[in-house]
């Protein structure tokens, strides 16, 4: 029969193809702009909202118009103090924790990138800079986002 080291070497084998088709440059470009573009659709859904599924009466006038009648008066009204004053209804949306888990990743292959090349080589690639303050800014819009809520909750 096989013994255990012919058989991981088969195994290897078997991935080796793999590993060599997304070294490949153009593997690489591909995979990247289908990233890029999936984090700026993510970006879209969370900054129109595109998740909420909510009526949206947004003047006094809709209050009593034919087309919301279905409602309740206190959905109604509901509806208009909820985008008239814009509360958030939670601190995250599925879309939003998608988003963050996202720039997660993007910090960690930072850092992956920083102890591959050392400190030194990172910091005189300009580039790096760029990444490193875009990183900066999503993470801070989170983080004031959660400093935000906390104060609320805390002034009720």
């Amino acid at each position: 029969m096989f013994s255990s080291g012919s058989t991981h070497k088969q195994r290897v084998e078997v991935y080796l193809p793999a590993s060599a088709v997304m070294r490949c440059p153009v593997i690489k470009f591909v995979t990247h702009t289908a990233s890029h573009i999936c984090f700026l659709i993510l970006l879209a859904a969370a900054t129109f909202r595109l998740t909420e599924n909510s009526v949206h009466i947004s003047s006094t006038e809709e209050l009593t118009s034919t087309q919301h009648t279905h409602l309740p008066h206190h959905e109604r009204a509901h509806s208009l103090l909820k985008e008239t004053l814009r509360p958030a209804n939670t601190l995250l949306t599925h879309v939003q924790i998608c988003i963050v888990f996202w720039i997660l990743g993007l910090l960690w292959m930072e850092c992956k990138q920083i102890y591959n090349t050392g400190a030194r080589s990172y910091l005189t690639d300009y580039y790096n800079f760029m990444d490193f303050g875009v990183l900066s800014m999503y993470l801070a819009s989170y983080l004031l986002r959660f400093i935000t809520d906390f104060r609320v909750q805390e002034a009720d």
